[in-house]
């Protein structure tokens, strides 16, 4: 009986193709998502980027840009909302997903 590993060696090469969408935590939004997700998903998406854009502008408000205490302030809320931040790279592929379709959402919602 030969085992090739085929299992394996797929896994990996998805996790190669996944990484390859998003291969910068900085992401530039040139092109809008591509994929199809749930009307619940798109929701979500939605208010999670509100919350999180409301969050950063009162702590604009709270606290000078750039000090300590801002940092970990808005560090402690991309947490909390589950969006990109450079923890751990190994599993970055599902906040930068989030990141890119929740952003091209409100730029779609909020269009004149």
């Amino acid at each position: 009986m030969e085992f090739t590993g085929k299992l394996r060696r797929m896994q990996w090469l998805a996790g190669d193709q996944r990484s390859a969408s998003y291969p910068h935590c900085l992401q530039f939004y040139l092109q809008p998502p591509s994929e199809n997700i749930s009307l619940i998903e798109f929701e979500n998406l939605a208010i999670d980027r509100v919350k999180l854009l409301k969050s950063v502008e009162n702590l604009g408000v709270s606290y000078v840009k750039g000090t300590d205490q801002y940092q970990s302030k808005l560090e402690n809320e991309l947490r909390k909302l589950k969006f990109s931040y450079r923890e751990n790279l190994e599993d970055e592929y599902e906040p930068r997903r989030r990141d890119h379709i929740s952003h091209f959402i409100l730029r779609l919602a909020y269009c004149q």
